[in-house]
């Protein structure tokens, strides 16, 4: 080829003297000398170059998996959303029907539906909130409390072939963190252990306390020395590689095959952990199985926040009535039915322009306005603003199955004088909401 174009330009791989192979590039051209054609050839180290190269294409390959995610998020928010809203309807019928056969043989069954539906409602609360990544909410925690509340979802995520073992530690300090994290932490770490397990397995959780001296090997990472809450989870599974453990915690770093992990799990748990001022020990070899323990640092219990305080419900005043807009049919019928049994009158619409067209209509007041947020034509914010010209005293309560919104919906309460309620909710929790609004009235 050189003879026949004159140049020639291509790649190859060379050795050090230090028995290095590393790649150049070779440009080798035929010119004359003292009459005669030589072959002169110029030989370029490319290193660097191909090192470039294979950065650039990670980071294609990041930002690929990025939005692949970001469509996966917005994909399961849609999905637990629609889902709420299902839950929503069995959770209130369950709880309606309870009420109706308190002596019945049957209450125990419909009790048992109700907790699962419950449940399944928390977990879409955690997609939810993976899914619009929800800001953090500080409170003092019992992590005796937290695993307790997590465990038989824990149980069920690694399968019935893999143990899962736990027992709560005795005089265990609190901490200070979003409760959500540590749902997070603990379900990437299981899930990490179950991965690393063929067959059948163990994975182990303890809690404990622990003072960490001056003198600690995290040091350097910037630890401050002092007292901490350390949650184990110990795996009997393949264990990891020295070269592995270097990489561990990056963004993006797995060792699991094609289709099954995305590397972000335990980047993701890590974030979490200096967030909060702890850090994360590692300790594996291979065929040993790991050991992942976080440090948290202490809080004190005093100032835990108690429970939200529940208003007795007051029977409406004078037959207080209650316009109702929701567009889902099924959840329209059950909170209607939920309003009536509290002794309101209801006007329930299922579209916001029928809404309007019923207050312009009434001849009577409207004391309450109960509105979705998301719906067509217009939304409830939108909605209650235009009542409110209509029917100036009317109160208004908007709900929303959209964990996205409760970050926006406080400033808005205070600003536009606006109650909200989240979905699913039961028949006692919608009547200590409006059990509340009647007495501030």
């Amino acid at each position: 080829q050189l003879l026949e174009k004159g140049q020639l330009v291509f790649e190859a791989k060379h050795v050090k003297k230090s028995g290095e192979i590393f790649p150049v590039e070779i440009n080798a051209n035929i010119i004359e000398q003292g009459g005669e054609p030589v072959i002169l050839a110029v030989v370029r180290d490319i290193s660097e170059r191909k090192n470039s190269e294979r950065e650039r294409e990670k980071l294609e390959d990041q930002l690929r998996q990025a939005q692949k995610l970001e469509s996966i998020g917005r994909l399961a928010g849609g999905v637990a959303h629609d889902f709420n809203n299902m839950l929503g309807v069995i959770i209130g019928r369950t709880d309606m029907i309870m009420d109706d056969v308190m002596s019945s043989p049957f209450h125990d069954d419909l009790l048992e539906i109700h907790k699962a539906a419950s449940r399944s409602a928390d977990l879409t609360r955690q997609l939810l909130t993976f899914a619009r990544k929800q800001s953090v909410s500080l409170q003092v925690l019992d992590l005796n409390e937290k695993v307790a509340d997590i465990y038989t979802i824990l149980r069920r995520l690694i399968g019935e072939a893999i143990e899962l073992s736990w027992q709560p530690c005795g005089n265990l300090w609190s901490v200070k963190m979003d409760p959500g994290q540590v749902d997070q932490i603990l379900t990437n770490l299981c899930v990490n252990g179950r991965d690393a397990i063929t067959g059948t397995g163990r994975i182990v959780i303890n809690l404990g306390n622990i003072v960490v001296p001056p003198d600690h090997e995290f040091r350097a990472q910037g630890v401050t020395p002092g007292q901490f809450v350390v949650l184990t989870v110990t795996d009997n599974g393949c264990g990891i590689e020295k070269e592995v453990l270097d990489n561990l915690f990056e963004p993006f770093f797995t060792t699991k095959a094609t289709g099954r992990g995305t590397g972000l799990g335990l980047a993701t748990l890590y974030g979490i952990v200096r967030q909060n001022h702890g850090f994360v020990e590692v300790k594996s070899s291979p065929g040993r199985g790991s050991r992942f323990s976080v440090y948290l640092p202490r809080c004190e219990a005093i100032g835990r926040q108690a429970a939200e305080t529940v208003i007795p419900w007051l029977p409406p005043k004078k037959n207080m009535t209650v316009l109702l807009v929701e567009d889902e049919p099924a959840i329209l019928t059950m909170t209607e039915a939920m309003l009536k049994r509290l002794g309101f009158q209801v006007m329930a619409v299922e579209s916001p322009q029928k809404a309007l067209a019923l207050a312009a209509e009434a001849t009577a007041s409207i004391d309450i306005l109960l509105s979705d947020i998301v719906m067509p034509e217009m939304d409830g914010w939108q909605l209650a603003e235009k009542i409110a010209v209509l029917h100036p005293g009317i109160c208004r309560v908007l709900m929303s199955g959209y964990t996205e919104e409760i970050a926006g919906v406080t400033k808005m309460v205070a600003e536009k004088g606006v109650y909200f309620i989240q979905k699913p909710f039961t028949k006692h929790e919608l009547s200590s909401k409006l059990g509340m609004i009647i007495m501030s009235e």
